[in-house]
């Protein structure tokens, strides 16, 4: 049986929020989840949402579920800092709920309720815009994450002066996202990443050696490959420019990472150029111009761009990078956050030579550059071969 909060004045669970204190507006109390509640959702304080909610999951016979409103209590908000502040004080609300209780799977509806569930871990790159429709697992709450539109009042009512053919799309995404997300409930979180710093190997000149002979000599690993560049820049085509590291990973369970020694470069060369090697790269263009402006090669080989796989899974912007697609389908948040800094060229330097500026990655303590490398290639593996069997490509 679904339960949703009920109104009552004076002390509450919101741990004493100082925006609903200052207003002494009424706050809701929420009573325990049942024991058998899985889907825990989160949604606006409108009674619409929550009757609109509950006839959808009565509808598909469904009654695991428990309310909670993304706001706790009434009162306009002022500015930033309230909003801010009164999102922080509610997640603490809705933290306790799962930490005491068995939920699988949160429903955020729409934008304040996805920033409630994601508190301090909210910024741009995981934005609303970016995440609605997609289901993330987050090991940090042990659930999957479902983000569904928030339509209008009048798109769920179908009454008003404003009805338009908008509100009824924006009806048709939200029924179409809940029906997307229920198929998480029962499903475990992906045990992949469980070990996943364990698969990321840093080699030195000798290791980098024999790794390249298996590869292209031996022809060890006969599977895919993924592999990718870390470099000093965008392009290449300005002095001073190179190819810093390389990393390899023959399958999602092992990424070799190294620095490009000068005595590597013609074992690198053959694996660029074997045809009979299937690559797997993120945004290969970028490969092919470093490949081609510092080695002197063309790639051959390349089979599969996970870039250009979720374009046509997807076709919305700033979802394609292996960054949000890591955090998106195996819940691996920033693991970039330690080398974004060395990336970036300078101001001066990007006035100067535009995309052709040289970062700073120079500077980079060479485990963490070599760790993150490693972290692309794995990626870009696992991601290949998942999309590979979401869109039928066989090679």
């Amino acid at each position: 049986m679904a339960v949703s909060p009920k109104k009552k004045k004076g002390k509450t669970d919101c741990f004493n929020c100082p925006v609903g204190r200052k207003k002494k507006k009424n706050f809701l109390k929420l009573p325990p989840a049942p024991k058998d509640a899985r889907i825990l959702v989160i949604c606006p304080r409108s009674k619409i949402y929550k009757q609109w909610v509950s006839s959808w999951f009565k509808k598909h016979s469904i009654d695991n579920y428990y309310i909670m409103h993304d706001v706790m209590c009434k009162g306009a908000i002022e500015n930033e800092k309230d909003y801010n502040t009164r999102v922080m004080h509610c997640h603490s609300v809705m933290k306790k709920l799962l930490d005491d209780g068995e939920f699988t799977q949160v429903i955020a509806l729409g934008l304040t309720s996805y920033r409630m569930y994601m508190a301090e871990r909210y910024e741009k790159k995981y934005c609303y815009e970016r995440v609605r429709g997609y289901t993330f697992p987050d090991k940090q709450n042990n659930v999957w994450v479902s983000v569904v539109t928030k339509p209008t009042k009048d798109s769920i009512t179908g009454n008003g002066n404003t009805y338009k053919d908008v509100e009824k799309l924006e009806l048709v995404l939200l029924r179409k996202d809940m029906t997307a997300c229920m198929k998480y409930t029962d499903l475990p979180l992906p045990d992949w990443t469980n070990h996943i710093r364990d698969y990321c190997i840093v080699v030195d000149e000798l290791g980098a050696l024999k790794i390249l002979a298996k590869i292209v000599e031996d022809r060890e690993f006969t599977d895919y490959v993924a592999f990718d560049f870390e470099t000093t820049g965008l392009k290449p085509y300005a002095e001073g420019h190179r190819i810093v590291s390389l990393s390899i990973a023959p399958s999602d369970t092992c990424s070799y990472s190294f620095l490009m020694y000068d005595s590597l470069k013609p074992l690198i060369r053959r694996f660029l150029t074997n045809r009979n090697i299937p690559k797997i790269a993120a945004n290969n263009g970028f490969e092919y111009k470093w490949a081609k402006q510092d080695l002197g090669v063309n790639v051959n080989g390349l089979v599969f761009d996970v870039v250009l796989a979720q374009h046509l899974l997807d076709n919305r912007k700033a979802i394609c990078s292996i960054k949000f697609q890591a955090f998106r389908r195996y819940g691996i948040f920033e693991y970039d956050k330690h080398m974004s800094k060395y990336l970036v060229p300078e101001d001066v330097e990007t006035e100067n030579y535009g995309d052709n500026a040289i970062n700073n990655i120079h500077n980079a303590p060479r485990g963490s550059l070599l760790f993150y490398g490693a972290m692309d290639s794995l990626i870009t593996y696992r991601l290949g071969r998942d999309m590979m069997k979401e869109l039928h490509y066989e090679y």
